[in-house]
């Protein structure tokens, strides 16, 4: 897939983060993409909680777990136990998607289908290359609702094991409130 994994840590900022969840408008650029691309539409619109785990391959690159909170108008994101808003708005988002969508070639196809936490799901199978970052992942979307329910994606910025990533993202979209801290 598109989405392009970096390192977060202490010092990363919400930009670095908002760019592993941007080139995802990739995906319409093939027709087999399309239902794909609804999804994650339909996603930046629709309050949901995500949960992401961010792996290297360096040998010692530690996995770094998150969260991000869209309500529908803004985005929390959680880095080292801390919630902060992005300064880009899911609407804002998806531009720079659909921008993307002009830059990059993306070919997806229907892998199986699978049953996810009770809800049935087609799985689809995405390969992305943008510029000189390739990925390669699966996308998990709800049949009756047309959400993204889970995510998995390799990317390779072509650099060696320091630019190759791998992201894990689980979605709920019950319950969803704005985060508070304490």
């Amino acid at each position: 897939m598109s989405r392009s994994g970096r390192v977060i840590g202490g010092a990363v900022s919400l930009g670095v983060l908002a760019a592993a969840f941007t080139p995802f408008a990739a995906r319409a650029q093939d027709p087999s993409c399309r239902q794909v691309f609804n999804g994650i539409k339909l996603q930046a619109n629709t309050p949901n909680h995500q949960y992401f785990t961010i792996s290297g391959a360096e040998a010692d690159s530690h996995a770094q777990t998150n969260e991000m909170i869209n309500t529908g108008r803004a985005r929390f994101i959680r880095i080292d136990g801390k919630w902060q808003k992005s300064p880009q708005s899911p609407h804002e988002i998806m531009k720079i998607e659909e921008e993307n969508f002009k830059k990059s070639k993306t070919v997806c196809r229907v892998l199986r289908e699978e049953v996810i936490d009770g809800t049935a799901a087609t799985v689809y199978i995405e390969q992305s290359q943008t510029g000189p970052i390739s990925s390669l992942g699966t996308i998990w979307i709800a049949n009756r609702s047309g959400l993204p329910l889970r995510e998995e994606v390799n990317t390779d910025s072509g650099t060696g094991p320091a630019g190759q990533r791998h992201l894990e993202i689980r979605i709920v979209y019950t319950n969803v409130q704005t985060p508070v801290e304490k």
